[in-house]
């Protein structure tokens, strides 16, 4: 993983862990759509230790939920807090 995705990730991880994260209104309705909890998608950006740069200020992180399945998120990092869309 490249250097910047690194410094991404390793925010993502410290954002989710003090629970600085925002869903968007579309995150919310893909997340019932797909029975993820906030729970979920907090432990997922916890965990993850994959990020990829969408080159228009998103990341696209892939991690597990609680069960251990496949968890993939768009993020996007803004004044410190994590907007997410479930992907």
């Amino acid at each position: 993983m490249k250097g910047t995705a690194a410094i991404a990730l390793k925010d993502i991880n410290g954002y989710a862990a003090a629970n600085r994260i925002t869903l968007t209104d579309h995150a919310i309705r893909r997340a019932r759509q797909r029975n993820a909890s906030i729970a979920d998608i907090r432990h997922g950006l916890m965990t993850a230790q994959t990020c990829k740069d969408q080159n228009d200020g998103t990341w696209k992180v892939f991690s597990e939920d609680l069960d251990g399945d496949e968890l993939i998120l768009i993020v996007a990092l803004q004044s410190e807090d994590l907007i997410i869309t479930l992907f």
